[in-house]
C-alpha cells in the first residue's frame, strides 16, 4: 500500500527545483480548471438568460397576435352591424 505524500511539506528543507516545478504546474492546472469551470458556468448562465428573453419576445408576440385577432373579429361584427343599418327602412 502507499501512501501518498504531499508535493511539498513545511518541514522541506530540501525544496528541489523538480519538486517546486511540480507544485507550481499543478497549481496552474488548478487555476486553469478553475477558470474554465467559470466560464463554461458564464455561459450556460448567458444562454438560459438568451432563452428566457426569446420566451418572453414569443409570449409578447403570441399575445398581440392573439389581440389583434379579436380586434379583426370585432371591426367584422362592427361593420356587419352598420351594413345592416344601412339595409334598415326609417
Amino acid at each position: 500500500m502507499m501512501i501518498k505524500q504531499p508535493l511539498l511539506s513545511y518541514d522541506d528543507h530540501d525544496q528541489s527545483p523538480l519538486k517546486l516545478l511540480s507544485c507550481l504546474l499543478f497549481t496552474i492546472h488548478l487555476i486553469d480548471s478553475y477558470r474554465s469551470q467559470r466560464q463554461k458556468q458564464q455561459q450556460r448562465q448567458q444562454q438560459q438568460q438568451q432563452q428566457q428573453q426569446q420566451q418572453q419576445r414569443n409570449s409578447i408576440i403570441i399575445s398581440t397576435f392573439s389581440r389583434l385577432l379579436s380586434i379583426r373579429k370585432l371591426l367584422k361584427q362592427l361593420h356587419q352591424t352598420l351594413t345592416n343599418v344601412d339595409d334598415m327602412p326609417f
